[in-house]
């Protein structure tokens, strides 16, 4: 439920224009999505699961990208002049510096999740843009193993 709060997914706060992205996913990302699309978001949802993609397209994400090496160029390309509210990310690690540049000023990161590095960078593209980086804790890394 963090993330639903960390999102801000009360109705009166949203816009149809509302744009978020999604990594690829379980419980917690299905969560979130039906939540935003219910609220009138545009959800976008990167995974190179099959699977994955298909759970993302009942409910009714506005765009599905086939994660490749470049997957946060294309999802740019997409936006167009638009950019991203809320990033809501599962893995943490390398891609969060390249987060700033598809995020509107004072965007939210979204982080429930370390499980491809245990680090999450937050750079100076991001603080100028005023961009949240917030997060929740499930349980230690010893727990998850």
């Amino acid at each position: 439920m963090a993330n639903v709060q960390s999102v801000d997914l009360r109705p009166h706060h949203w816009h149809c224009t509302e744009l978020i992205r999604l990594p690829p996913g379980g419980d917690v990302v299905l969560a979130a999505l039906q939540y935003a699309v219910a609220v009138g978001a545009n959800v976008y949802v990167t995974s190179s699961d099959d699977s994955k993609i298909k759970r993302a397209v009942e409910p009714g994400a506005a765009s599905i990208i086939k994660t490749v090496h470049a997957w946060p160029d294309h999802l740019r390309s997409l936006l167009g002049s638009n950019l991203l509210n809320s990033i809501i990310d599962g893995a943490g690690g390398p891609l969060h510096p390249k987060y700033p540049a598809l995020m509107r000023l004072g965007g939210i990161i979204s982080v429930y999740g370390m499980t491809a590095e245990r680090q999450v960078t937050y750079t100076v593209s991001a603080m100028l843009k005023n961009v949240d980086l917030k997060g929740s804790t499930m349980g230690s890394r010893a727990e998850f193993e």
